[in-house]
């Protein structure tokens, strides 16, 4: 099958009082004393003063000791130096227990201030510094000029202070370019973001510069929006901007966190590159979370090109409406299918766009057409509005689920 590629913009699916009652001591009675005996009576309410004194019990502080000699004050109930020991060796082991268990209480209560930020954050961008060949100020001034376009938006949260030594320690980029999915989802936690912009700068002549961008979820690593382009430093970071807003708007507007079900999209290779001429597949599998779900579902795969043409290539001709099992692999092309996914011109950037429901759909009214090959269903798929239309069909379906995939075609 040949399928138009695309160029720099793509589509992407795209934070007690404690009250101290302080209990008096009796009052000393006062004794009526005969005049006569007055000289004496200051040593009387004297004597008095050090009896009551004494029925006072008296707790000696605990010091440590390396000796077995135990100290008791006067007035304590007198006990063999071994039952004292045992008495401080219980209480100590009391003591151990309640500091172990305060300790963790509050580290549990640090875990769920944590996991409470992060939830509150659901959605939240995170720019990284650009990778550059110069200094490191100019990534974090690029990335920081980038960060305050998505700002002016107003249509995400972004996470404006960043631990980058933490991040730097966390960052582990493979050969091909790609973040290490164990690696963004460490990044995600540490900085409370749902999403990561992870981008690179190397000056061009005439004092331009050649930039890219590859948007990825945290939890996964995955990636599901990317750019590149050449100009000057603003007007690269003005494209930037304006498609990781398209891509970052249709992705959220296609999530549905309570859906049963979600889609596992997989290219066959890992650094998600090919070369025109060469041959795409794709595996997806549908994964169920609730035993109540149907255990059948429909699935629909949209190819969208980087000039927002949107492509359905399943269901068609040779696969027809049918329902697939959860929690099973397939793949398109199937083995089975008479025909191949090769890439042709022109250069750049593809998605990927899934959608799974419990019943048959057709937003596009495409299906009565798919004897006729491989139907082009819109010419806006970089546009929101598009799937906004996409959504008011699906919502029919309260189990629906999205997910995307973006790969890059080189010449």
């Amino acid at each position: 099958m040949n399928h138009p590629g695309s160029q720099i913009d793509m589509l992407a699916r795209t934070d007690r009082r404690l009250q101290f009652d302080r209990t008096r001591g009796p009052a000393l009675p006062f004794v009526p004393m005969l005049r006569a005996a007055y000289r004496w009576s200051c040593s009387v309410c004297s004597i008095c003063l050090l009896l009551v004194a004494c029925t006072v019990p008296y707790t000696r502080p605990a010091k440590p000791s390396n000796t077995n000699h135990t100290e008791r004050p006067t007035g304590e109930s007198t006990e063999s130096a071994d039952s004292a020991n045992d008495r401080d060796r219980n209480d100590a082991t009391d003591t151990a227990d309640g500091i172990e268990a305060n300790n963790t209480t509050n580290a549990d209560d640090r875990k769920n201030g944590l996991d409470e930020i992060i939830q509150s954050r659901r959605g939240a961008v995170a720019v990284l510094p650009f990778r550059t060949l110069q200094s490191s100020e100019k990534g974090i001034s690029l990335s920081s000029r980038l960060m305050a376009r998505l700002q002016s938006k107003n249509q995400f949260q972004i996470i404006e202070r960043l631990d980058l030594e933490s991040i730097q320690d966390q960052l582990v980029i493979g050969q091909s370019g790609l973040v290490d999915s164990s690696s963004a989802a460490r990044i995600g936690r540490l900085v409370g973001a749902r999403y990561l912009v992870l981008a690179e700068w190397s000056d061009a002549l005439n004092g331009q510069g050649k930039a890219s961008y590859r948007l990825v979820v945290a939890e996964t690593g995955r990636l599901i929006g990317s750019g590149i382009a050449i100009g000057t430093e603003e007007e690269i970071l003005h494209r930037f901007g304006e498609s990781l807003s398209r891509q970052l708007a249709i992705y959220q507007s296609l999530e549905n966190p309570g859906s049963p079900y979600s889609i596992l999209l997989q290219l066959d290779r890992e650094d998600h590159r090919y070369r025109l001429g060469e041959r795409v597949e794709v595996g997806f599998e549908i994964k169920r979370h609730s035993n109540s779900a149907p255990g059948q579902v429909y699935l629909q795969l949209y190819a969208i090109d980087s000039d927002g043409v949107m492509t359905m290539i399943y269901p068609n001709r040779f696969s027809g409406i049918k329902a697939l099992n959860v929690n099973q692999k397939y793949s398109f092309p199937a083995k089975e299918d008479p025909f191949e996914w090769k890439l042709v011109p022109p250069a750049g950037t593809e998605t990927i766009q899934a959608f799974v429901t419990t019943e048959p759909v057709d937003p596009f009214k495409a299906t009565d057409k798919m004897q006729d090959g491989f139907v082009e269903v819109s010419t806006r798929g970089h546009q929101p509005e598009t799937y906004s239309g996409i959504v008011t069909v699906l919502k029919e379906e309260e189990g629906w689920s999205a997910d995307t995939i973006t790969f890059e075609i080189l010449e």
